[in-house]
């Protein structure tokens, strides 16, 4: 690959990155989704693997209904594997804001996500996810499967 293609390739990953994680924040699960191939793997949920992007866009959704999110991925290593592969490492930072039982609550993580890319006829799309935290802190009694929803304190379905 040409130095030029290489490093457009870079960026469109990097702003691939971007656009998933506004749309992540956003609420927005149709963009979200079309940022993702179909045989997409999220290994992010602690041994909860989701297996196919619209499982995985579910799950996302149910268990971030009623939480706030800000995430941020930050020092990309992104290496081109071949003309249409790629894996990516970013150090991530993440923040959640929820209510459990009437009070507020909040998780406050780093660590890194691993990443797969493919390029696809749309362009690159997330293939694989893993997220490892290197530290979390969570208000004193927060469990984020017990937070309210419509006045509802259960753990969202796993399809």
């Amino acid at each position: 690959m040409d130095p030029l293609a290489h490093l457009l390739a870079i960026e469109e990953i990097r702003l691939l990155k971007a656009r998933r994680l506004r749309a992540l924040d956003a609420k927005d699960w149709e963009t979200y989704a079309s940022l993702h191939a179909e045989d997409h793997v999220s290994d992010s949920y602690g041994g909860n693997v989701m297996r196919g992007n619209a499982a995985n866009v579910r799950y996302l959704a149910a268990l971030l209904d009623g939480v706030s999110t800000i995430h941020q991925a930050h020092a990309h290593e992104i290496v081109l594997t071949s003309t249409d592969t790629a894996s990516g490492v970013w150090a991530m930072e993440d923040r959640l804001f929820w209510t459990q039982q009437g009070a507020p609550h909040r998780l406050h993580g780093w660590g890194h996500y691993h990443e797969l890319y493919r390029y696809e006829r749309k362009g690159w799309r997330f293939c694989y996810r893993r997220l490892d935290r290197v530290r979390v802190e969570l208000s004193p009694d927060a469990d984020l499967a017990l937070r309210d929803r419509s006045g509802e304190a259960d753990q969202p379905e796993v399809p």
